[in-house]
């Protein structure tokens, strides 16, 4: 599976003397980047149409929260607006971890922060199929990681599913109603296995119809998928229902590895939380940035 590498070429000048041009010289990074989902809207902010939701800025290590219309700095949020989400703003879109294009802010409405954009590249992005757009210097390039599963990746997705769900007590009449709602076969940098990134849920019925829902990250051991991260929710009634679906993957440190990104949606509204691997355990990622609420009253 390529490691998406950074392709260079070189090019001699003649001028007053001989001298080697790199052209993957990268151009001065930014002080500080910003980072957006990439994603369809809904009926409450444009269907169909290509919206940008900040994630965060990043200074050197440090991830930052942005501020929103409901916070009470209107000043900070006016800022925000005026520097990162004026029209005619390019972004390039990630997708998979590989290039996938760029994408071209629009008139911003003034009560959001999820304007509409211009979208042009090579990722079908739709429904729960979502993307990344930063302004950060980086060096993912190439093919994306991200595939359409395999049917023996079903099954095995499948399987881990049940068994998840089982676990976390949901009755054996129930797992036959299983469905899936996402499933993504992906390479996640550094490593050299595949993972599979998983979204199921089942609908217990009865009268408030509750939702359980479960997400999990599962990467190739040798012989099979194992699961290094999960999320479960059990839900006793609808409002308690809360669903996590897979973003993207991106370098956002630019330091080789790659964090997972993830919508929370709930009964209030929803964010995005970014995961990365625990540094002392390989086979476990961990929770390092959440953003603020979207959708408040």
């Amino acid at each position: 599976m390529s490691s998406r590498p950074l392709y260079c070429v070189t090019v001699v000048l003649l001028a007053v003397s001989t001298a080697a041009v790199s052209l993957c010289q990268k151009p001065p990074a930014p002080k500080e980047t910003v980072w957006f989902a990439l994603k369809q809207g809904d009926e409450y902010d444009g269907m169909g149409k290509l919206m940008l939701d900040p994630l965060a800025i990043i200074s050197g290590a440090k991830l930052s929260k942005v501020l929103d219309n409901c916070s009470d700095d209107g000043l900070a949020y006016k800022r925000f607006l005026a520097e990162y989400l004026n029209a005619g703003h390019s972004y390039f879109v990630l997708f998979g971890g590989g290039a996938a294009g760029s994408a071209v802010v629009g008139e911003t409405d003034k009560e959001s922060l999820a304007p509409s954009v211009d979208y042009k590249g090579s990722a079908m992005l739709h429904g729960l199929v979502m993307g990344l757009a930063t302004n950060s210097v980086m060096s993912q390039t190439g093919m994306s990681s991200r595939q359409a599963p395999t049917a023996a990746e079903r099954h095995s997705a499948s399987k881990i599913a049940e068994n998840l769900f089982a676990k976390a007590g949901v009755p054996p009449d129930s797992l036959a109603k299983i469905k899936v709602r996402n499933l993504t076969h992906t390479l996640l940098l550094p490593s050299k296995f595949p993972s599979l990134i998983a979204s199921f849920s089942i609908e217990a019925g009865g009268q408030t119809r509750p939702t359980h829902n479960l997400f999990f990250i599962a990467t190739f051991n040798g012989s099979d998928y194992a699961p290094e991260l999960v999320w479960t929710r059990i839900s006793k009634n609808e409002v308690e229902s809360e669903r996590v679906t897979f973003v993207d993957q991106g370098d956002l440190f630019g330091d080789g590895e790659e964090e997972v990104i993830v919508l929370d949606r709930g009964w209030e509204g929803y964010g995005y939380r970014i995961y990365r691997k625990n540094k002392n355990s390989a086979s476990n990622w961990e929770p390092i940035f959440e953003t603020e609420v979207f959708g408040c009253g």
